[in-house]
């Protein structure tokens, strides 16, 4: 449905409305990332209009990041909000240089009649963990 994999603090990020403070791009293993750095957060704006029911977030994080947090909210509401500490064992791997994939479900009840939607990641008193890659997609029915 939507998805955003290349963070580079120009038009990719840009064309999804980003949105940070104290946070910081890089690169690791061949890949681009966006870190929210402590008390830091970043956000983007995505397209929501082609979703049916509950969407599925998928991020590509890396097992480097293992124990790390990092927080997540849609559309700035605070009820929304849940933390996720980093564990790989729990995961889809996806390569063989540790990257792999971390999925929840979002309630269809955040989507109902919008067109899009922000998710936001922040850090509390340490570094959130990187994230390589965003999608958003469609729940298989």
């Amino acid at each position: 449905m939507d998805e955003l994999t290349n963070f580079d603090e120009n038009n990719w990020e840009y064309d999804k409305h980003l949105d940070y403070q104290d946070s910081e791009i890089g690169s690791y293993r061949g890949r681009r990332f966006r870190q929210a750095d402590a008390g830091g957060y970043f956000s983007y704006q995505f397209q929501t209009g082609k979703a049916h029911g509950a969407v599925t977030l998928i991020l590509t994080l890396n097992q480097a990041d293992d124990g790390k947090k990092i927080w997540i909210r849609f559309n700035d509401d605070q009820q929304t909000e849940r933390s996720i500490i980093l564990d790989a064992s729990t995961a889809s791997q996806i390569d063989g240089q540790e990257f792999y994939e971390w999925k929840m479900t979002i309630p269809a009840a955040l989507l109902t009649g919008q067109q899009k939607l922000r998710v936001t990641f922040s850090a509390d008193s340490q570094d959130s963990a990187r994230v390589f890659g965003i999608r958003l997609m469609n729940e298989e029915q």
